[in-house]
């Protein structure tokens, strides 16, 4: 049984890590730049990073490699039209060299828009613009681009209603300008294993809007048979501006999906859900997460191992979860989770595994106006997440 003194001793280490979170805080509502706890850094062989914002509305990066503390890697500043308002995932190229972050711009002090594409060194902070063609812009809210390789990128662009035209890119680090990638069927989001970009497709029809996960082969710049139908949820009326999608990932080999399949509800979004784990081509599908019930689309994303997948944004609470792909995921199963507090946004894995980060407010339509979100790191066998910063849209390179 443990003494009085170690459970003293505890509750103070404890009330140490929520002062140094709530330090962050203060941070961001000055003009200081946020401070993170140790505990943040992770282990041997990834690298996590995330956005905060600046006092003059500027775009923070910052990033904590391997045993070492987070660092201020780049801030972001405003266009001299446009206001930058919001920020999408860094994502890391695989060997860790660049960063990839969309911004969400207010043009005229109107209407909250898609944004330019930013590649950033990580050896010394300095950033470029993607030279996408002039109309064309990416959604921050999602993944609407990614790596291809260390030195090349994919972009999709299409608008905030949805309804316009789809256009997809390719960009070589160092080359004048982008390339038109032909051939992709209404791309929203995707992400690259080997040469095969998966990326989910929508289409509106009687059912409401449909969502399908397709996978394109780069090599031979064509498309792969083996479509996944994820379902379809109604549009929202009062919402024309928000962009959702159903959760999915593909596991690092490019093997095995995870997805969420929906129905519409007639009043708007969804009306039923399930979690399905499936081989690339959607065959063998098997329900997963069972206990879950969620009226939203959720983030998932896979493990690094690819046996778990962190479950995130599935309202109402918990709204975070983790369960096993090889497991159904029934009330009691050992290999289920939920967790507190929640968190609406992408989840960040690290390379053990055993935990990962997500942010307790979404910050790619705006500036949070009511208070800052904070980055907490959950950890399997523990139902209560750790504040470690202030920050935003965590990526990882797991």
């Amino acid at each position: 049984m443990r003494s009085r003194g170690a459970r003293a001793a505890t509750l103070l280490a404890t009330l140490l890590v929520v002062a140094l979170a709530l330090n962050a805080c203060d941070a961001e509502t000055s003009s200081a730049s946020p401070t993170a706890t140790p505990s943040v850094s992770p282990s041997a062989g990834a690298s996590v990073a995330w956005t905060a914002f600046a006092s003059d509305e500027a775009i923070q990066v910052w990033i904590a490699a391997p045993n070492s503390p987070p660092r201020l890697l780049a801030t972001l500043t405003n266009s001299a039209t446009c206001q930058t308002v919001a920020a999408g995932l860094p994502m890391f190229s695989p060997d860790g060299a660049h960063l990839l972050v969309s911004l969400g711009k207010r043009c005229d002090g109107l209407i909250l828009d898609p944004g330019p594409l930013v590649i950033v060194n990580v050896a010394n902070g300095q950033y470029s613009v993607v030279p996408l063609p002039y109309d064309a812009t990416v959604l921050p809210q999602m993944r609407s681009y990614g790596w291809v390789d260390n030195r090349t990128l994919f972009a999709f662009s299409p608008k905030y209603n949805l309804e316009a035209a789809y256009r997809s890119y390719l960009y070589t680090l160092g080359a004048g300008q982008a390339e038109t990638l032909a051939g992709l069927d209404a791309p929203l989001e995707g992400v690259v294993r080997g040469s095969t970009l998966y990326y989910l497709g929508t289409a509106s029809g009687d059912g409401g809007i449909q969502s399908i996960l397709r996978r394109y082969d780069l090599a031979h710049r064509a498309a792969i048979a083996g479509a996944i139908d994820l379902g379809a949820y109604a549009s929202c009326s009062e919402c024309p501006d928000q962009v959702t999608s159903p959760g999915w990932d593909v596991a690092a080999d490019g093997d095995h999906v995870v997805f969420q399949r929906t129905t519409p509800h007639p009043g708007g979004g969804i009306a039923t859900s399930q979690i399905l784990y499936a081989t690339a081509d959607g065959s063998h599908a098997v329900p997963i997460a069972q206990y879950l019930a969620t009226y939203a689309m959720a983030h998932l994303r896979l493990s690094p191992d690819g046996r778990r997948v962190a479950i995130t944004g599935a309202y109402p609470t918990p709204a975070v979860l983790t369960a096993c792909v090889d497991s159904p995921g029934r009330k009691g199963d050992p290999c289920l989770s939920t967790y507190r507090p929640d968190a609406p946004g992408f989840a960040a894995w690290f390379s053990d595994g055993r935990s990962f980060l997500a942010a307790t407010v979404d910050a790619s339509y705006g500036r949070p106006t009511t208070q800052p979100g904070s980055l907490i790191r959950y950890t399997l066998g523990s139902t209560v997440g750790q504040p470690v910063s202030v920050g935003y849209g965590p990526w990882s390179t797991s």
